[in-house]
């Protein structure tokens, strides 16, 4: 049985593929479906035109191969934790270095051209 986290993250994921195929639906519309996989089938129906089947058709199919792509990766960090949890380390390490980085330069005084000139 799916937890309620792992429905989310496909609900994300489909709603991000339907987003990318027909551009004329927007994080508004998407935030508007609040998470239903039949409202997201009905805001493709009426944004598109499509029919209901069609529309069911393909978010189906997203949704079965975002249940199929969070299958594989369980597994993989299953059948690998070690090597999972250092690559996760890894990861986020380098993340919060760049974004630190990010803030100590943001953080940084621009010279003015004033102080140009005082030197």
């Amino acid at each position: 049985m799916a937890t309620s986290q792992q429905i989310h993250g496909q609900f994300r994921q489909v709603s991000g593929a339907v987003q990318q195929k027909y551009g004329e639906i927007s994080d508004d519309d998407i935030r508007q479906t609040e998470g239903s996989f039949q409202k997201l089938i009905g805001l493709i129906q009426e944004k598109t035109g499509q029919s209901r089947e069609q529309a069911e058709a393909y978010v189906n199919d997203l949704s079965e191969r975002a249940r199929a792509s969070y299958q594989a990766s369980a597994k993989a960090v299953a059948e690998r934790p070690i090597e999972s949890v250092v690559a996760a380390f890894t990861v986020g390490m380098i993340a919060g270095v760049m974004v630190g980085l990010g803030i100590a330069s943001a953080q940084r005084p621009q010279p003015t051209w004033r102080n140009g000139w005082r030197s």
